[in-house]
């Protein structure tokens, strides 16, 4: 379901109650789409792995930005701080 996770995550907030669908309400049956969430960089940055771009935005807070398609989307939300990870 992750292909839909963005459209209901960011409808409601964008939409109101037009789109009221939650995820409890929701029975996956199927994988429908799977897609992969791309990391790019500038040529100046010497991170090369996932784990040194990590290490190296942390160690200069307020540095670094990033881009995403939008709010409640993949790459959105795999760039939001999460407080349960063990980077």
């Amino acid at each position: 379901m992750d292909a839909g996770a963005g459209r209901h995550a960011a409808s409601n907030d964008l939409l109101g109650h037009i789109f009221a669908l939650n995820a409890a309400e929701v029975t996956p049956v199927t994988v429908a789409v799977r897609s992969a969430v791309v990391a790019s960089v500038h040529p100046s940055i010497r991170a090369t792995t996932l784990d040194e771009l990590i290490a190296l935005v942390r160690s200069q807070p307020g540095r670094h930005s990033y881009a995403s398609p939008g709010i409640g989307t993949p790459p959105h939300l795999v760039a939001e701080p999460d407080p349960t990870s063990t980077y």
